[in-house]
């Protein structure tokens, strides 16, 4: 059962529309948001739903509930941001939530300027890194000036890795080194990043 879980808008049930046709319920709760935010949804089905605690708000659900799984996580997980495709499940009866999404989510937001100000400081808050590109350049190239520091200069292998490097997370050092060189021959690398490296 899919306890407080909110259908996407694309969400449909077959035969339990009317007559037994297609139901489009992600569209049906749309709708019903649209008419309440207008004044125009009667109060009795108002009643009806909030008897199911309907979300009203799905965006704000979605965030306070994917606040609480990274809570979670990084109290499992010595502080640490979760992967990109990591999902966390709540109850045994709740489908997993996708924790690693909803993250990329709220960069994208920070990102784009998108984020509430409210929103920042909850994640901040929870020392979560918005800018984690920066952050994984910045701890990269310290990595790279350790290796060169003990290895007279040299430039690491492509498939060297820095056990535990940050926070206990092992760093594909080589991989990040051979996409910076791609990054410059064409083009793509930052004058600013190429004078540092």
């Amino acid at each position: 059962a899919n306890r407080r879980a909110e259908p996407p808008q694309s969400y449909t049930v077959n035969g339990a529309g009317h007559n037994g046709v297609l139901l489009r319920l992600g569209t049906w709760c749309t709708n019903q948001r649209s008419q309440k935010a207008k004044g125009k949804l009667d109060q009795s089905k108002v009643d009806l739903l909030d008897g199911i605690q309907f979300e009203w708000i799905p965006a704000a659900a979605e965030f306070e509930r994917g606040l609480l799984c990274l809570e979670r996580y990084k109290a499992e997980n010595s502080g640490r941001d979760p992967p990109s495709l990591h999902q966390i499940v709540e109850t045994a009866d709740s489908p997993a939530f996708p924790l690693g999404q909803w993250c990329s989510k709220q960069r994208d937001a920070y990102k784009n300027a998108k984020l509430t100000d409210q929103n920042f400081a909850k994640l901040d808050a929870l020392q979560f890194e918005l800018n984690q590109d920066a952050s994984e350049w910045t701890m990269c190239k310290a990595e790279l000036i350790k290796f060169q520091a003990t290895h007279d200069g040299r430039g690491c292998s492509h498939t060297h890795i820095v056990v535990k490097a940050n926070r206990g997370i092992d760093l594909e050092l080589g991989a990040w080194c051979r996409r910076q060189c791609n990054a410059r021959r064409t083009g793509r690398l930052a004058p600013s990043r190429v004078a540092e490296l």
